[in-house]
């Protein structure tokens, strides 16, 4: 099973209470199963990116990710698109940061997002290889 840590904690859950409740259950949801099956639960989920890095896609809709996660919900389809950057790193996982995606579309943004990550995962990289 593999382990999820976080390249900073308090910043990915300053991100995780930013979110409205129901994307903040599901996207813990998501978390609880990556913690369980590592990146081989689902394809679908994942980009692989330059440098090994992964771009986690959850969405696009509350009902297709509940769906994935065994649930069925009642309510309404609400966009939802929750991007998270991670690194493998042996049987670990390293959570790198995550953005909204519906709340800010524009490419600049994204491309912050990715920048930052792989930022992050080279600062990992090079702990590592100490």
């Amino acid at each position: 099973m593999p382990s999820i840590q976080y390249f900073d904690a308090m910043e990915f859950s300053a991100f995780l209470e930013s979110l409205e409740t129901e994307d903040r259950i599901l996207v813990a949801m998501f978390l609880d199963t990556l913690a369980k099956y590592g990146p081989d639960v689902d394809g679908r989920w994942f980009k692989t990116l330059p440098d090994d890095l992964i771009q986690v896609r959850i969405g696009p809709t509350r009902q297709v990710v509940g769906s994935r996660l065994g649930l069925s919900l009642s309510t309404p389809s609400e966009p939802m698109l929750i991007r998270i950057y991670l690194i493998e790193s042996g049987p670990n996982i390293v959570i790198l940061n995550g953005y909204d995606k519906e709340k800010d579309r524009s490419r600049a943004t994204q491309q912050a997002a990715i920048r930052l990550a792989n930022l992050r995962a080279e600062l990992c990289k090079s702990n590592l290889a100490r």
